[in-house]
């Protein structure tokens, strides 16, 4: 977990201007960037529910808008996706309740 966790910082820290987090693939099939940061903890946050670890959400709406990335079988999750995301400061926030719980 901590490698992970630490490594997604590092990659995400590397993200100079904020427009990099919310810029649409090229190809249009990925979510932007600031998915994939948030992506992360909301792993983590679900499974210790899964598993009994924890009996509440960190943030019920971002366990669930991070918790699905795009199925390959169904390119129209990124059609579906939110056409606003959260900011960085509440994704970050977000990700520091995760790690507080693990």
């Amino acid at each position: 977990f901590e490698n992970g966790w630490t490594l997604t910082e590092v990659l995400f820290t590397a993200l100079r201007e904020e427009r990099a987090f919310y810029e649409p693939a090229t190809h249009g099939l990925r979510h932007p960037l600031i998915f994939y940061y948030g992506h992360t903890a909301a792993l983590a946050a679900n499974k210790l529910r899964v598993a009994g670890a924890s009996s509440a959400p960190v943030d019920a709406v971002y366990d669930l808008l991070f918790e699905t990335g795009v199925d390959e079988m169904r390119w129209d999750d990124v059609i579906d996706a939110p056409k606003t995301w959260p900011t960085i400061d509440q994704v970050r926030a977000y990700r520091s309740r995760v790690r507080d719980l693990v």
